[in-house]
């Protein structure tokens, strides 16, 4: 879950809608269809791990 800091302390991030079926998997990020700022790269391929001060997520736009 995406944490961001307000006034010193972390909060969730919500993300609207429902998870992808695991019967019926995307092709690309699981969050493709939820977030309103994806891109056609984040419909078409699994994002990596990537690290970023060091915490750890799978989004295109970390790289």
């Amino acid at each position: 879950m995406n944490r961001r800091k307000s006034q010193g302390s972390a909060r969730a991030m919500q993300v609207k809608g429902n998870p992808p079926s695991p019967i019926n998997p995307l092709k690309g990020s699981a969050f493709a269809t939820r977030w309103p700022k994806a891109r056609d790269r984040c419909r078409q391929e699994k994002p990596a791990l990537q690290n970023r001060n060091d915490h750890g997520g799978t989004c295109s736009y970390l790289g």
